[in-house]
């Protein structure tokens, strides 16, 4: 009987923040609160083009400093989002070719409402892309996923992390073997993703060298793109003082997929967790114990980062007819124990 795991997983990346590449046409500036002129830390602030589209997006420093390349000359506008904050936008702005151009931005703070939100049994139907109730989760969810994404591009913090591998048994009780490890030095480079297209082509399980399997994670981007969005169904959840928007693969989706749960805190609309199941395997899932979470936290400057980690995955087992199934369980993660900006 034969042994086999393999993990590759792309988690969402300890946030970094990001600063606009150099180029011809830069539109700088900063963001600060309506009424206190505060600056404001950790805005997604976005280069539109004259049609809507996205071209650029970078974040706000500590200072609510910020700064946007375009491609080409042209027409353009800001957008500036944040968890807490309504949407502010820029009056049009022309740039032309070689122009630095300079442009405020002055968000008012906004206390998102979900006390009114009620989870019904009218959800249970398959809604592709969140509506209603859950558009409103959903907008604030973005908005810290769109942060974590932007800030991938940047490296001004460093990060010290502990990782840990378990084997556990099937029900999780008994520990098998253990082992933990620190990184001996701070690093800025992020988790790597695995591409949209590639899960949306075939799925987040695949067969990989002899018997291996790897196990894909969603991350930021995942989460936000079309292909995700369109391919999941979306309802509301509560528990405990927080509210989730949960997510599972529409019916037709048979490629090992993941359905679970984004949890954010009802008072504050800040995103917490994301619990993920693996789903559609061609093995049992034995008692949907296959899967992950993760901790998210927003640093002090509004930058968002993945605190703690873990990723649970099967070891399979192989006999000489071909049969095949699950032996026990690998629980493999870390944290974030230290932050130092660059």
């Amino acid at each position: 009987m034969r042994f086999h795991s393999l993990l590759r997983l792309a988690p969402l990346a300890a946030a970094l923040l990001a600063a606009a590449p150099a180029a011809a046409q830069t539109v700088r500036g900063r963001v600060t609160e309506a009424g206190t002129g505060q600056p404001v830390a950790g805005a997604v602030v976005i280069l539109l083009d004259e049609c809507g589209g996205r071209v650029s997006a970078s974040l706000s420093d500590a200072q609510g400093a910020f700064a946007v390349a375009a491609a080409g000359s042209g027409t353009y506008s800001l957008r500036a989002e944040r968890v807490g904050y309504a949407t502010a936008v820029s009056p049009a702005l022309s740039l032309q070719h070689g122009q630095a151009a300079e442009q405020a931005l002055v968000m008012q703070p906004r206390q998102v409402q979900l006390e009114p939100l009620v989870v019904t049994g009218s959800q249970r139907a398959c809604t592709i892309r969140p509506q209603g109730e859950a558009a409103v989760v959903w907008e604030e969810l973005r908005k810290a996923l769109d942060a974590a994404s932007v800030a991938e591009q940047g490296r001004r913090h460093a990060f010290r992390k502990r990782f840990f591998r378990r084997e556990r048994t099937l029900s999780l009780r008994s520990l098998l073997r253990s082992e933990e490890w620190t990184s001996p030095d701070f690093s800025s480079e992020p988790f790597h993703a695995t591409p949209v297209g590639r899960l949306a082509r075939h799925g987040y399980v695949e067969a990989a060298e002899g018997d291996s399997m790897v196990f894909h994670a969603p991350d930021a981007n995942t989460l936000l793109s079309d292909a995700f969005l369109d391919h999941h169904c979306f309802r509301l959840r509560e528990r405990r003082g927080r509210v989730g928007l949960e997510f599972a693969p529409t019916a037709e989706r048979t490629l090992p997929d993941v359905r679970g749960v984004l949890w954010m805190d009802r008072r504050t609309a800040r995103l917490r967790t994301l619990e993920y199941t693996y789903v559609n395997l061609p093995y049992p899932n034995p008692d949907d114990a296959l899967g992950g979470e993760l901790d998210f936290e927003q640093l002090p400057d509004g930058t968002w980062i993945v605190r703690r980690w873990i990723v649970r995955m099967p070891r399979l087992w192989v006999n000489e007819t071909g049969a095949s199934g699950v032996y026990s369980i690998i629980e493999q993660g870390g944290q974030v124990i230290d932050i130092r900006t660059q």
